[in-house]
């Protein structure tokens, strides 16, 4: 990847986490939560119901990820990763349904070109829950 793309890359990825961040404020403070501190705890079978869900939504956008892959006709995951200046074992991870940061997402998302909002518009319209 050049430079400049590598630059445009990281400043689409620093805009796009400004708006996920504004947005989960907006979400928190339209349930009445002005303070972070009362919004995050969590009974304990609460969060292991929320880790269970989020261990499903990961499985979901590792199937993703692989699926559009393929589809581009990119068949050996590292070759696509050597390709796109992406880290092998991380996409490796990522496809096999294991956690990420949002902005590796972002990397991967640039890679197969194609937007966020693409990328969720199938398969993760029915609650997992």
């Amino acid at each position: 990847m050049s430079r400049a793309k590598n630059d445009q890359n990281s400043e689409n990825i620093k805009q796009v986490l400004k708006l996920v961040g504004e947005r989960i404020r907006f979400l928190r403070e339209a349930k009445g939560e002005r303070n972070y501190e009362k919004f995050a705890p969590m009974s304990r079978a609460k969060n292991d119901q929320n880790s269970e869900h989020i261990k499903q939504v990961l499985k979901l956008v590792g199937e993703r990820i692989r699926s559009l892959r393929e589809a581009k006709g990119e068949r050996n995951y590292e070759k696509f990763a050597f390709k796109h200046d992406l880290n092998r074992t991380q996409l490796w991870r990522y496809e096999n349904g294991e956690d990420l940061n949002f902005s590796s997402l972002l990397k991967v998302l640039s890679a197969l070109d194609i937007s966020l909002a693409e990328f969720f518009s199938e398969g993760f319209d029915q609650p997992t829950k």
